[in-house]
């Protein structure tokens, strides 16, 4: 008698989601230009960027129509998320505050391996990726978590696979869970790679109106 299998699940798995922006060159072009303006008002902070530049406070602050659409787009993407991802239910619907910055890495600019604490979601918008002189040149690489999960890589199976690298292109946008670490490898070109990272966190439900206890005020009948 055979052998049955009946199931395989995959535990403690942790999304991606890619998201295209329509109409995103206008959008882009925007806000390269309001980088610009930022690059010439700061010097910006140093976080995980080298020899790269990273935008000072809340980039969704600036009153520009280009952050007022990209933080549409965002807000678009964490709903869609949940709703993909949460379980279903009449519950409140999520909400999160949203935080970002804008990273220009020139050639030789690179982000060190990373997480985003003190969030929920964590994500990345693309303005402007070079064409790549190399294999990994300007790519986002995610490291999986699970710290002996380097004894598995004989076994060939992608849901052990150590790391996932990409490179997103103008226009695109990913969500990943804020506890995952990752990095951007060094731009190798001349040409700068720009994008807007930003972090989200979830806020309390909203507390229900309470209905008035007060009894209604009774009319005057007219003199």
């Amino acid at each position: 008698m055979p052998l049955t299998l009946r199931n395989i699940e995959l535990l403690f798995a942790s999304p991606l989601l890619h998201f295209t922006v329509p109409e995103s060159a206008a959008l882009n072009r925007d806000l390269l230009a309001l980088g610009d303006a930022l690059r010439d008002d700061s010097q910006g902070i140093q976080r995980s960027n080298r020899n790269g530049w990273h935008s000072e406070g809340d980039i969704f602050e600036e009153d520009v129509p280009a952050i007022y659409t990209l933080r549409q787009w965002v807000d678009v993407a964490l709903e869609a998320a949940m709703d993909k991802l949460s379980a279903k239910g009449d519950g409140p619907k999520p909400r999160f505050s949203v935080e970002g910055w804008m990273n220009i890495n020139p050639q030789g600019g690179f982000n060190a391996p990373h997480t985003h604490p003190d969030c929920h979601w964590a994500g990345v918008y693309y303005v402007a990726q070079p064409e790549p002189k190399g294999r990994n040149g300007g790519m986002l690489e995610f490291l999986d978590p699970r710290p002996e999960l380097h004894d598995y890589k004989g076994l060939r199976v992608k849901a052990f696979q150590a790391s996932r690298t990409l490179r997103g292109q103008p226009g695109e946008l990913y969500l990943f869970p804020a506890y995952l670490l990752h990095w951007v490898y060094p731009n190798e070109t001349e040409e700068e790679r720009v994008s807007i990272a930003f972090n989200a966190k979830l806020l309390p439900p909203e507390a229900p109106a309470e209905a008035s206890t007060e009894a209604p005020a009774t009319k005057e009948a007219a003199a």
